[in-house]
């Protein structure tokens, strides 16, 4: 099984998947593709991107594998936490029908 994530979307994970060979590795690879998203967004990065946006984005640097499974987390953080990370412009990335399906 191959894992992306969890980390920054545009600073972790797609930054690796621009080296030279490594999408094209993943691609030909018998492997599974499990991608694990944040359970935040990232202000500035990935502001009102939802599960699905993140999936969307991720695809076209997969030379075109599919992602055999998304872990996405289905439990609200308790609302103090919520709030704190709302704070600094942060929003919650839950499930979405498309995904669920």
């Amino acid at each position: 099984m191959i894992v992306l994530g969890p980390g920054s979307l545009l600073t972790s994970v797609v930054p690796n998947l621009l080296i030279k060979g490594l999408p094209e590795a993943i691609a030909d690879s018998r492997a599974q593709l499990l991608y694990i998203l944040n359970v935040m967004t990232q202000p500035g990065q990935t502001d009102a991107f939802d599960a699905s946006s993140h999936v969307e984005f991720i695809q076209p640097y997969l030379k075109g594998k599919g992602l055999d499974g998304v872990v996405v987390n289905t439990e609200h953080p308790p609302e103090p936490l919520l709030k704190k990370y709302r704070d600094d412009g942060a929003e919650f990335v839950g499930p979405t029908p498309a995904l669920e399906s």
